[in-house]
């Protein structure tokens, strides 16, 4: 490389933002308290019920390879998404990539990640998939994150976008520190299917979350109550 292409890349790496901490708060014992409404229908029925609901996040295991950071959840919000009375809060992985990436595998995608982790053999080659992408730090006013085959659309859909910096909703909660005053971020998810809105606060985590399905009645309003982590048994 010629002396000045090198310095035309150290002057764009210069500016481009890079993350310096987790945009969750990585560690084992950390919840988020919920409350909201779930609409759902029920099955072989057309009757649509609603009713409110309270709800908890919390990561119950860290693990850490190299670069790669996961905490393992338990009820995350989406967990909600076609809800049924015996709905109960399922285990999830949100795989954070050199501070930037964060991808979260659901389902059956789980158990066979959470093998690899544990496993020193295990390369983790191919461990995440671009589909699962989740976040992209730092988040900023209008960034756009999603698949690379989805980075090119001429529309709005099938990719993550940061539409709004908002007046922080979280000041007074239970476990905010005083004087904490945001930022505060909406971030949308659209497919011709579903809607999908979650309210972001880098350093605590997702503040709300609202699912909307186009098709059979879906739907998903939450907002959090509090914040904290357990005290180590």
């Amino acid at each position: 490389m010629t002396p000045w292409l090198l310095s035309l890349a150290l002057g764009f790496l210069g500016q481009s933002q890079v993350a310096e901490r987790h945009e969750f708060p990585f560690e084992p014992g950390m919840y988020w308290n919920y409350e909201g409404n779930v609409v759902w229908t029920e099955p072989g029925t057309s009757a649509v019920q609603r009713r409110p609901i309270t709800w908890r996040m919390e990561i119950v295991e860290v693990i850490t390879r190299d670069w790669t950071t996961v905490a393992v959840l338990k009820g995350h919000p989406r967990d909600l998404v076609f809800f049924d009375q015996k709905r109960e809060p399922r285990t999830s992985l949100l795989v954070s990539v050199n501070l930037q990436k964060y991808y979260l595998l659901e389902g059956d995608r789980v158990q066979p990640a959470l093998n690899r982790l544990k496993d020193p053999k295990d390369l983790l080659i191919g461990l995440v998939r671009e589909s699962e992408l989740f976040l992209e730090a730092p988040v900023s006013l209008g960034k756009r994150f999603c698949d690379t085959e989805m980075l090119t659309r001429t529309d709005d859909l099938y990719c993550w976008w940061v539409d709004e910096e908002r007046e922080p909703s979280i000041k007074s909660i239970p476990g905010m520190q005083p004087g904490w005053n945001g930022p505060e971020y909406t971030m949308s998810f659209r497919s011709p299917s579903s809607s999908e809105f979650i309210g972001f606060a880098p350093g605590i985590g997702i503040t709300s979350y609202d699912f909307n399905h186009h098709g059979t009645s879906s739907e998903v309003q939450l907002k959090l109550t509090a914040f904290g982590r357990t005290a180590p048994r």
